[in-house]
């Protein structure tokens, strides 16, 4: 019988050890998609958010005038590393669109 109630008492540790490091590592995947997360502004001043030859990145975030027109998205690249300065959003195929969408009109180069 002593030996049963200790059996049990190791499987509810193990059990509880393992809940803790599957919570613990839900929060740390969160942290991390969060700087994946890049601007790519709207070069074509198209409507068209989904076509990805139409963004490039810039590490200026000054490029929007005033326009009802979708200047900038952000963009998930899966990368912690930002894009090169000019890298068009098309040469990263597994980007996936965010949304937070800033108005206006591009003023940078293309």
């Amino acid at each position: 019988m002593n030996k049963l109630s200790s059996n049990i008492k190791k499987i509810a540790l193990s059990l509880l050890v393992v809940g803790l490091a599957i919570g613990f590592s839900a929060f740390n995947d969160a942290k991390k998609s969060e700087t994946t997360i890049h601007r790519f502004y709207n070069k074509s001043g198209s409507s068209t958010p989904m076509n990805k030859a139409n963004y490039v990145y810039q590490t200026n975030s000054e490029l929007c005038d005033e326009s009802p027109v979708i200047c900038s998205e952000e963009w998930d690249t899966g990368s912690t590393t930002p894009p090169a300065s000019g890298q068009q959003l098309s040469t990263i195929p597994a980007a996936t669109l965010v949304g937070n969408a800033l108005s206006g009109d591009y003023t940078g180069s293309n």
